[in-house]
C-alpha cells in the first residue's frame, strides 16, 4: 500500500469523526428535551452576547457556558444509552447512580452558565444596550417573541424521536 492511499484513508477516517460527532448531536437534539431546551437558551444567550455589545471576552465566556452545557447534555445522553443497553428494562442501583451522575454533570454546568449569563446581562449597561436596539429595531422583539414561541413548542410540545435498535 503506498503512503498516499494511507493519507487519503486517514484524511477520511478523520473526516468521518465529523460526521459520526455531527450525527450524535443531532441524535441528542431529537431525543432529549432537555437538549432542545438547552439549544433554544444557547441561541437566545448568543444572541443577547451581540445585542447587549458584551465585549470579546464577555461573549467567549458565553459561548464558553454554552459549550459546556450542550457538551455535557451529549455526554449525559450517551451514558443513559449505555446504561439502558447494558441494563434494559432491569433496574439497578448502580446504573440509577451512573445516570444521576450524568445529569448532575449538566445541573452543574446549566448553574453556572445561568450565573455567567446573570452576570453579563443583568448589568445596567446591558440592558440599556439592549432597550436601546429594541428602540431602535422593535421588530426584533417581536422576532425574539416569536422564536420563544415556537422554541418552547418545540421543547414542550414535540413528542422525542426514538433510537431504532
Amino acid at each position: 500500500m503506498s503512503a498516499s492511499m494511507s493519507i487519503k484513508t486517514e484524511i477520511k477516517s478523520f473526516l468521518n469523526g465529523f460526521r459520526f460527532a455531527w450525527n450524535g448531536m443531532i441524535c441528542c437534539v431529537k431525543t432529549q428535551r432537555n437538549m432542545r431546551f438547552h439549544t433554544g437558551a444557547a441561541i437566545i444567550a448568543a444572541f443577547l452576547s451581540f445585542a447587549c455589545g458584551l465585549t470579546a471576552a464577555e461573549k467567549c465566556a458565553v459561548f464558553l457556558s454554552i459549550g459546556a452545557v450542550l457538551a455535557m447534555e451529549c455526554i449525559n445522553t450517551a451514558v443513559e444509552y449505555a446504561v439502558d443497553l447494558i441494563c434494559g428494562e432491569k433496574r439497578s442501583p448502580v446504573a440509577k447512580a451512573a445516570k444521576d451522575c450524568a445529569a448532575g454533570g449538566v445541573l452543574c454546568a446549566a448553574v453556572i452558565s445561568l450565573c455567567v449569563g446573570g452576570i453579563l446581562f443583568l448589568r445596567k449597561n446591558s440592558i440599556n444596550a439592549l432597550k436601546c436596539l429594541i428602540y431602535e429595531k422593535p421588530y426584533l422583539a417581536v422576532i425574539m417573541a416569536i422564536f420563544c414561541a415556537v422554541w418552547l413548542v418545540w421543547v414542550f410540545a414535540i413528542k422525542k424521536d426514538k433510537i431504532n435498535n
